[in-house]
């Protein structure tokens, strides 16, 4: 370390520091010592306020006798003050200059440390960056970076453990000591500052009577003694902020490593490192190390199985794998059928005196009581993440209350940040002890909690989903506002929607957990509210196809609607349900025989337009079925029928059907007509009653309309339509619907012998039908991957594609699966 200026004048004023405590111990005013010593209360002054430089070791020992030091404080003083007389630079030396003995309190390293290989290495460079201080030529005052790094992650997650690993590998680049101190935050009485630094002073050797009475007075003694020594310092279990900031030396050759639950978002120039639990195929690691590769190798499925009922908590797995290693008549596939038990779980992760569950009480009893309610209620949540909206009203609180006790609880790393910003999520093991406690705590407050969230999400996407609906400007008012709130949910906070867009929003955001609510809801006999839900839900389901389950929710309304004796809405869920059946999932007999019975419903009640879509929905069956003469009958009598209903969207709806028909009998000029009649009313008279709807449709008749152009043969003209059918779905949100015109698109340029453009068209359609779990498109892209394979030469290629379309195929249940075999 460079002396000389600055330097010494910082060395002066450290033994000073030193002097002035040693004195205040011993009770002596400035005059007093002046008198003892023999010096001057001058002399005395000048060396405390750091203006005399080290004194001489006759003055040294002068002060000395007259404090009455033993020999210990004799040689730190001493120490103390050759270091202030020293002005030039000095290399480190080997040995270091330290009068009392070096201090290496490290707990023992754990031999298994498992998946922090990243972490490690970046803590490791840190920390000897720390000791090795600016880098050459950096101007003089130049500060290293990062000299504090704070460990903070969710109760156990191995805080601890990284930080006595990253120690002992770097214990060698701090000669002066590695100090560990457990500053017990999850005590009752975590240590206090004043206390975490008397305790720090008394192993640096600094006698019960020579600490000074006050907080300041302590930080200034310890950060002279540490000033110009290489020690590493761990502060484990960190409380807050006051805590470390006590007890950060000012040294350049020292490095300090803080693990803390809380996020300690307080502390300024800190290297932050938040653990995150370990990969699946970490855990399995982890719990072969425990208990031997070979009890692993011998049941993979089943240790993976653990692993994952774990949460991959590296404290649950080692309790899981000592498990084991104690018990070896165990099997893994016996602990997991354990630990699949939600009411056992928690119970069962513990040996000993180490529990998962005593890690989690812990953070707890460390919340206030807002908190503490807020992580209990946030269980009933039924999906895996949540807002602050939702979580206000799973606690009954406001929003500014929700907002504050979640921060608190992500900042105890009780809750984690989801990836989609301003969400939440549980750890699985933490949301287990989460609705134990509620259970506990407050058993009745748990049903009435769940039910009341439950009741808001079905509430809130029924407003949400009506946005949706092309008919809302015939709706009464209220619907056309949204309102669907009842009146145990009315005076709860409510998002409002002014457009489809935020209504689109919300419901894609918040899918997971309205979508559960339902079947709770129903499940309860909630059937207004359920059936109110299907019912908005279908002209979303129309812009989301895919990866939902319409079918469950839509088989909820009908069973709603006959529970509540409403005809008409069966008829209109039955409709509903059949177009779930064939278009989602290729169910196509199945969705005719519900037909069978929507249309017999419909004209029970003389609904003309539920008996159009019962007709068109049948139409579009038989096309798929290979019967397109009686397609062309039940679209022409469902045109009469919406006609009759004077229902322009089904109209148009139906022709559009009529066009496919004519298209699947080879009559596509015909069929071209049609489809080009739709799209001037889509781009006309429905443009000006529905435009949110008119826009999807287009993109439809154009869609259509390029597989009639397929039809002609005109495959210039139909790799054009089928282009601008993508652009208008994804500029309307409809990835699905790109990927379907995609498809079509593939084929145009493969006709084209654009094999490369055919190829490209059917990945991007593939991924999308992927990502949206659609397995009846995956199969179809894989039959058309297998020919164009095939087309190419590539024969093994092609037989994997066709393999793999067959098994989609069957998986699925479609009735596409016997013609494709």
């Amino acid at each position: 370390m460079a002396g000389g200026g600055d330097s010494d004048t910082r060395l002066a004023r450290d033994f000073g520091v030193l002097l002035a405590s040693y004195r205040r111990a011993a009770n002596l005013t400035q005059e007093a010592l002046a008198a003892a010593s023999g010096l001057s209360v001058r002399a005395i002054s000048d060396i405390e306020r750091g203006r005399a430089r080290g004194p001489q070791q006759r003055t040294v020992d002068a002060l000395s006798a007259a404090l009455g030091l033993d020999q210990a404080e004799r040689d730190r003083f001493t120490a103390a003050a050759r270091l202030g007389r020293r002005r030039p630079a000095r290399s480190t030396p080997t040995e270091p200059d330290w009068p009392v003995t070096a201090l290496h309190a490290l707990p023992s390293s754990i031999g298994d440390l498992t998946g922090r290989a990243v972490e490690l290495a970046r803590l490791v460079e840190l920390a000897t960056g720390a000791v090795a201080g600016p880098a050459p030529g950096a101007p003089d005052g130049t500060a290293v970076t990062n000299r504090v790094a704070a460990i903070s992650g969710l109760p156990g997650v191995g805080k601890t453990s990284l930080a006595v690993a990253v120690s002992h590998r770097v214990a060698d680049q701090f000669p002066d000591g590695q100090l560990f101190l457990d500053l017990r935050s999850m005590d009752q009485q975590p240590l206090s500052p004043a206390e975490a630094l008397s305790r720090v002073l008394r192993f640096l050797g600094i006698a019960e009577a020579r600490i000074p009475q006050s907080l300041d007075e302590r930080a200034t003694l310890y950060r002279a003694l540490l000033h110009d020594r290489r020690v590493l310092v761990v502060l484990d279990n960190a409380a807050d902020e006051a805590q470390v900031r006590a007890l950060l030396p000012s040294g350049p050759g020292c490095f300090v490593l803080v693990t803390s639950r809380q996020v300690l978002a307080g502390l300024e120039a800190v290297h932050r490192v938040l653990l995150d639990v370990l990969t699946a195929q970490e855990s399995v690691t982890l719990l072969a190390k425990i208990t031997g590769p070979d009890r692993v190798a011998a049941e993979p499925a089943a240790a993976a199985e653990v692993a994952a009922l774990c949460g991959h908590l590296p404290l649950a797995l080692r309790i899981a794998g000592n498990r084991l290693a104690s018990r070896p008549q165990w099997t893994f596939h016996y602990l997991a059928r354990q630990l699949g038990d939600q009411q056992r779980q928690l119970a069962l992760l513990s040996a000993g005196d180490v529990q998962v569950r005593a890690a989690f009480a812990l953070s707890y009893r460390q919340l206030d009581p807002a908190a503490k309610l807020m992580f209990r209620r946030l269980s009933v949540v039924p999906g895996p993440d949540f807002g602050v909206t939702l979580g206000a009203v799973a606690a009954g609180v406001d929003l500014f209350a929700a907002e504050e006790a979640i921060d608190k609880l992500v900042d105890a790393n009780l809750l984690q940040l989801a990836p989609t910003e301003g969400r939440f999520r549980f750890h699985d093991l933490i949301r287990n002890f989460a609705a134990q406690t509620l259970a506990t705590e407050e058993p009745d407050a748990g049903p009435a909690s769940a039910d009341r969230v439950a009741g808001w999400l079905v509430d809130t996407a029924t407003r949400a989903g009506r946005f949706f609906d092309p008919d809302r400007q015939g709706l009464p008012a209220e619907q056309r506002a949204g309102s669907a709130d009842r009146a145990d949910t009315a005076d709860l906070p409510r998002p409002e929607f002014t457009n489809r867009a935020e209504a689109l929003s919300w419901l894609d955001v918040e899918i997971a957990n309205w979508w559960p609510a339902a079947r709770a809801v129903a499940r309860a006999g909630g059937h207004e509210r359920v059936l109110a839900l299907a019912i908005a839900m279908h002209w979303y389901s129309d812009v989301r196809v895919q990866p939902h389950p319409w079918h469950e929710l839509f088989r909820l309304g009908v069973a709603a609607a006959r529970a509540l004796g409403r005809r008409r809405d069966e008829a209109v869920l039955l409709n509903f349900l059949a177009w779930a059946l064939y278009y989602c999932l290729g169910r196509n007999h199945e969705a005719l025989a519900v037909l069978v019975q929507a249309l017999e419903a419909a004209r029970e009640v003389g609904d003309q337009r539920e008996a159009g879509w019962a007709m068109t929905y049948t139409a579009a069956i038989l096309v798929r079925l290979g019967q397109p003469d009686r397609a062309i009958d039940q679209c022409q009598q469902a045109v009469a029928s919406f006609r009759a209903a004077g229902y322009l969207l089904g109209e148009v709806t139906a022709l559009s059907a009529l066009g496919v028909a004519l298209g699947a009998q080879q009559q596509f000029d015909r069929a071209l007509e049609i489809h080009q009649q739709v799209l001037s009313c889509y781009r006309g008279a429905l443009a000006a009653r529905a435009p949110d709807h008119a826009k999807g449709g287009t993109a439809i008749a154009l869609l259509s309309i390029a597989e009639d152009l397929a039809g002609l043969r005109r495959w210039r003209d139909a790799v054009d339509s089928y282009q601008e059918a993508v652009r208008l779905f994804l500029a309307n949100g409809h990835e699905w619907s790109a990927a379907r015109a995609r498809y079509g698109q593939s084929l145009a340029h493969r006709q084209l012998g654009e094999f490369d453009s055919a190829l490209r068209c059917l990945e991007e359609a593939r991924a999308e039908f992927v990502d949206s779990n659609d397995l009846l498109w995956q199969a179809r892209t894989a039959s058309a991957l297998a020919e164009l394979a095939a087309e190419s030469g590539q024969h093994e290629l092609a037989q994997a594609h066709r393999e793999r379309a067959l098994q989609l195929y069957h998986e699925l249940g479609s009735d596409e699966a016997q013609a494709s075999g």
